[in-house]
């Protein structure tokens, strides 16, 4: 399945839950404030790097770059329809919809496509494919059992990792019932993209009803095994820190170090 963890024995599968977790949040952190467009591209390929090495399967890389292009084309979209700076005058842009045509101007006020506000978005891309790339790389290279181990090792309550870790584990479930859904759907000739929304109502239908019959047997199963007693759980799986998660640990703090003389630099803190 798409997004599921594959193990592939890379130093990356290796690494302690809790260091790609960190990882996460660093990247998370600097994507927010990082302004300079040459370090946003940096963080970027930074980021991609992990991702590369744990050897995803081909398709996962599809799926990834169509995932890419459509953040990109939603983020440069909606940035040149919406985007205004803050002295509120665009030095370029193109009407879509000019102020004098007829009621859609006259509610409007005209639509506009501005060069600016496409050139942010497009910087702005950057900012959330890092978090991305960070996330599937947690998420493809970290077991379920040891990532929940790893947040409640963290200070995470045990709840709160449960419902975390099994709303990322349920999503490449729902993506193949969704497949399965469709694929049965065409072999009765069913399916039809003139019909928009009567395809909705016939693919998401079953898929509402077995996302919530699949909510009543977690349901069920967690209260059957007591998860939420208020005691000490213990858990099969122990986590202990190596030499490659201290080795990541150094290289986050360079990177940290790296970023923030970056952003100095750019904000004309430093020569």
């Amino acid at each position: 399945m798409l997004f599921e963890y594959q193990e592939q024995g890379t130093i990356i599968h290796r690494l302690d839950p809790r260091t790609k977790t960190i990882w996460l949040a660093v990247v998370l952190v600097i994507s927010i404030l990082l302004r300079d467009p040459v370090l946003l591209v940096t963080l970027f390929c930074i980021s991609l790097m992990p991702l590369l090495l744990i050897r995803i399967p081909r398709h996962t890389l599809i799926v990834l770059g169509i995932l890419y292009l459509m953040v990109a084309a939603g983020a440069i979209l909606s940035q040149a329809l919406f985007y205004r700076p803050s002295n509120g005058s665009l030095l370029t842009f193109v009407w879509l919809v000019p102020p004098d045509v007829p009621v859609m101007g006259a509610l409007t006020g005209g639509i506009l496509i501005s060069v600016e506000g496409a050139l942010y978005g497009f910087i702005q891309v950057f900012r959330i494919l890092a978090v991305i790339n960070t996330s599937a790389m947690l998420v493809l290279s970290t077991p379920l059992n040891r990532l929940i181990v790893g947040l409640r090792e963290m200070g995470m309550p045990g709840t709160m990792a449960f419902m975390l870790t099994t709303a990322v584990r349920f999503v490449p479930v729902l993506m193949e019932e969704y497949q399965t859904i469709l694929s049965a759907l065409r072999a009765r000739n069913i399916v039809s993209l003139w019909h928009p929304v009567r395809m909705a109502e016939q693919s998401l239908s079953p898929l509402i009803i077995n996302v919530i019959r699949r909510c009543n047997q977690l349901a069920l199963a967690a209260e059957s095994r007591a998860f939420d007693l208020d005691k000490p759980r213990t858990a099969v799986t122990t986590l202990a820190f190596n030499r490659a998660d201290t080795g990541c640990f150094l290289l986050m703090g360079v990177i940290v170090l790296f970023f923030a003389i970056g952003s100095a630099r750019s904000a004309g803190f430093l020569a």
